[in-house]
């Protein structure tokens, strides 16, 4: 069975660069407070916006989002170009999100006027005041944050604020919100980060909540994540164990979704692509890099192939699927990315506001 068939696309999500202004403690480009020395510097070239947005593909899409594992989109050095090239395509529907801190109100004014649909949308991460968003968004400007995010609202975009809840900023979440409200933000979103479960969580069973960071100590609070990886610990032993043994119920299959990052290579999701640059060892890394043996660097890379030969490959043909039923140790094995975030029993983390639950009765109403 084929993980996803052309017309099956529905929505794309692009990492456009791997450029960032911070050093959020727990990013992938963070390592030890300082950049990851393994991070290339890479965007999109145009060219590849151009082969895999033919208009036979833009008129079936729902939506087009900008997202970093590694960059923020903000970053993107021909960003603006990009998106009005995908709205000269035709695509309807448009979803960028950002730390906020980068460029200027001139810029985020002129972003209004591209994103102008009626779905079209930023999410910006701010997770904090004045006197808190920097101990997790490091190195941003709260001044510079609030500048542009009220540049674009007034010059008509429409605007989410996305909070991560740390036991640092949980005591101003009204205070926030009221705020959003008055710079007329549309939405205010709030979320549990998951992770303070690390690869040596998977390893030993046994989560923390608190890392250490340049600044000090960075602490969880209330977590919901962190409850969740004990009770499976519990249950099933390891965290081995319970990827083996969990069926997966796939977010981004199931809502006809595709992942392209910084390097034009395109994967079922992000997930799966993210850990390309983790720094070594982790485990995740590892099964990745055992993909490549496999398959060849480059087997999905837009910058050689078209859409439809990356689609027809083996692995997006069979072999994904196939290894759902399958353990991490099989020679086609499940990945660890597949079981931590599409499995039954554990959600690492949500898309779009759909979870693996949301899935599963969405899937038995069918």
């Amino acid at each position: 069975m084929a993980y996803l068939v052309r017309e099956q696309i529905k929505e794309i999500h692009i990492e456009p660069t791997s450029r960032c202004n911070l050093l959020c403690p727990q990013c992938a480009r963070t390592h030890k407070g300082g950049i990851n020395p393994e991070l290339p510097i890479s965007d999109i070239p145009h060219e590849v916006y151009e082969s895999l947005f033919d208009r036979d593909l833009c008129q079936q899409l729902a939506h087009v989002y900008f997202c970093g594992n590694y960059g923020d989109p903000v970053a993107s050095p021909e960003l603006l170009n990009e998106l009005q090239f995908l709205r000269s395509r035709g695509v309807r529907r448009m979803t960028l999100f950002t730390n906020g801190s980068l460029q200027g109100p001139d810029w985020w004014r002129e972003l209004a006027k591209v994103l102008n649909g009626q779905e079209d949308k930023i999410a910006f991460s701010i997770d904090g005041l004045q006197d808190t968003n920097s101990l997790y968004r490091v190195n941003a400007s709260w001044e510079k944050v609030m500048e542009n995010c009220q540049a674009f609202i007034s010059a008509g975009g429409n605007a989410r604020w996305d909070w991560l809840m740390f036991s640092h900023n949980e005591h101003q979440v009204e205070e926030a919100r009221e705020l959003s409200r008055k710079i007329g933000f549309s939405q205010f979103n709030v979320k549990a980060t998951a992770r303070f479960v690390t690869d040596k969580s998977y390893k030993s069973g046994k989560s923390e909540d608190k890392i250490k960071t340049r600044a000090g100590e960075l602490q969880a609070g209330a977590n919901k994540n962190l409850k969740d990886f004990n009770s499976i610990i519990n249950r099933f032993g390891s965290w081995k164990t319970y990827v083996n043994q969990t069926s997966i119920n796939c977010k981004y299959q199931y809502l006809g979704a595709l992942y392209l990052d910084f390097e034009s290579e395109l994967w079922p999701c992000c997930w799966t692509g993210a850990p390309k640059y983790f720094v070594r060892p982790n485990s995740q890394r590892e099964q990745l890099d055992q993909l490549f043996e496999r398959y060849g660097r480059g087997f999905n890379s837009l910058k050689r192939k078209s859409l439809d030969e990356i689609l027809h490959h083996p692995w997006f043909q069979s072999e994904l699927i196939e290894s759902w039923s399958g353990t991490m140790d099989d020679a086609n094995p499940k990945l660890m990315a597949c079981g931590r975030t599409c499995g039954t029993e554990y959600e690492f983390t949500g898309m779009q506001g759909t979870s693996n639950s949301d899935i599963k009765d969405l899937k038995h109403q069918e």
